[in-house]
């Protein structure tokens, strides 16, 4: 509706957020007297065209027997009309044949319902429906002659009470999108996701910093069982290998970036070389270099 009047690009997406104020801005100016009844013009409604309705969707009244209108004709008892009075000697005749009738009622009431009773009885055919010409359908056991029909009224299947499931997320009431109070829903419902999307974030985060910790000291602790177990394994020095330290089998002592280094001593009783660094004999020396 904007983007025909001119007020917005035709490829402008408009958000959730965006559109309340959109439509408050735009409504005024679309909707006017002047489009409306252009709107009802064109639909045939003001002025009214009946060339404009499709006559294909509407049902036909079906003429009645007294004129074309298909509503019954009901007549209504005027004070002028009086009602019959019997004549006594009429009067006897309908007394007399009340009870033989009401005696044989009673009587058919009573009989046992056999085959030959139900197949005598005449089954009433319903009339179909004038508009839809479709009939109201019958209970399948009166049709099929196995009950009566007013015993179909009686012997229905209880209806069962459906439990309507509850619904986690409850639909929003209906509100005027235009108002103020709508722009404010809005602007809580996506402050909510907001904050809601940044815990999220923040989770993340927290989780890889903690698996990037955990790794990092899962890496420590092999590289120092790597170490101890290269030690266990390292062979025993030998007493002719003279050109490496005994302890760390090294030629330049650990942690010495000086390849010049050159401190060495000898232990009298195996006759092996060690590094004064590897050997913690720095300060037992005397400055002159001797033991």
């Amino acid at each position: 509706m904007a983007s025909r009047m001119g007020l917005v690009r035709g490829d402008l997406v408009v958000g959730k957020k965006q559109f309340s104020p959109l439509l408050k801005h735009v409504y005024p100016t679309a909707v006017t007297a002047e489009n409306v009844k252009a709107g009802f013009r064109k639909a045939g409604i003001f002025p009214l065209s009946r060339e404009a309705v499709d006559t294909a969707q509407v049902v036909r009244i079906l003429p009645s027997a007294e004129g074309t209108d298909a509503t019954p004709a009901t007549s209504s008892p005027t004070p002028s009309s009086t009602p019959a009075i019997a004549t006594p000697s009429s009067t006897p005749t309908t007394a007399s044949a009340t009870p033989s009738s009401a005696s044989t009622t009673s009587a058919s009431a009573s009989a046992p319902l056999t085959g030959t009773n139900m197949s005598a009885t005449p089954s009433a055919t319903p009339a179909p429906c004038p508009t839809c010409k479709r009939v109201t359908p019958k209970n399948y056991l009166v049709a099929a002659g196995i009950i009566l029909e007013s015993l179909a009224n009686v012997l229905m299947s209880p209806a069962l009470e459906k439990q309507d499931k509850v619904r986690r997320r409850l639909p929003l009431p209906a509100r005027v999108i235009t108002s103020d109070e709508y722009f404010n829903l809005v602007a809580q419902k996506e402050a909510e996701e907001k904050e809601k999307e940044d815990k999220k974030k923040k989770w993340k985060e927290d989780m890889a910093k903690k698996k990037e910790e955990r790794r990092q000291a899962q890496e420590e602790r092999r590289q120092v069982q790597e170490a101890k177990r290269q030690r266990k394994q390292a062979p025993p020095p030998a007493e002719q290998d003279g050109e490496h330290c005994a302890i760390c089998r090294c030629l330049v002592p650990p942690g010495s970036a000086d390849d010049t280094v050159d401190e060495w001593v000898q232990c009298e009783i195996c006759q092996l070389w060690f590094h004064l660094q590897c050997a913690e004999v720095m300060e037992c020396l005397t400055p002159s270099g001797s033991a």
